[in-house]
């Protein structure tokens, strides 16, 4: 597998959100597989792809897609139309994705299982962990958890535990019928709420 890996960063009014985490993740990522940390200048890319992008409207949302390794191979930015997702079937895998890796043929085979349902939600190891794009916020009297043990740290779970908004915690998928409310959160995503989980 070639080591190339890639970040989705939301653009809002021209300008990159939570940089931040999304820098934190380029760094380790870089140092662990080549020895070396790449510190990319997103505040700069977001720039000069707005001025190449002659229909940007800054009352739209937009992905900033930058694919690299130990250099910047691609950049893209493209309007951001969220996909519907209504319901997540459980599927069982042992499959590791602790890294955002550019190539994702591995989880695009757990997403064809998901039947008539809008997409995967993961079970490794007995314990749920992230559907095939975002990571799962469960709400429970007025408190919102997450799966301690994600395949993905995503950066708006770094964010949002950083502020104290979720908690972490092992979740069983006999364990969900004790929440009231399930959502999606990922660097595009904002506490999308789903409305069905299939065993």
């Amino acid at each position: 597998m070639s080591k190339l890996f890639f970040e989705s960063i939301k653009v809002v009014g021209g300008d990159a959100q939570n940089l931040e985490m999304h820098r934190y993740r380029v760094l380790t990522t870089t140092k662990y597989f080549f020895g070396k940390c790449l510190d990319i200048p997103f505040e700069t890319i977001v720039r000069n792809q707005i001025d190449l992008y002659s229909d940007f409207q800054f009352n739209k949302i937009y992905k900033l897609r930058v694919v690299y390794s130990d250099i910047v191979e691609k950049v893209e930015l493209l309007e951001y139309f969220p996909k519907k997702i209504r319901s997540l079937k459980i599927v069982e895998a042992d499959i590791d994705y602790s890294y955002k890796w550019n190539n994702r043929d591995h989880i695009n085979e757990l997403y064809n299982l998901r039947g008539e349902c809008s997409d995967v939600l993961i079970v490794k190891n007995g314990l749920i962990t992230d559907t095939s794009y975002a990571n799962i916020v469960l709400s429970k009297d007025g408190d919102f958890f997450t799966p301690k043990k994600p395949l993905l740290n995503g950066t708006k779970r770094l964010l949002m535990l950083s502020k104290g908004l979720i908690k972490e915690c092992d979740i069983t998928p006999e364990d969900i019928v004790l929440y009231n409310s399930c959502y999606l959160i990922n660097s595009m995503l904002d506490m999308y709420p789903i409305d069905e989980i299939v065993y």
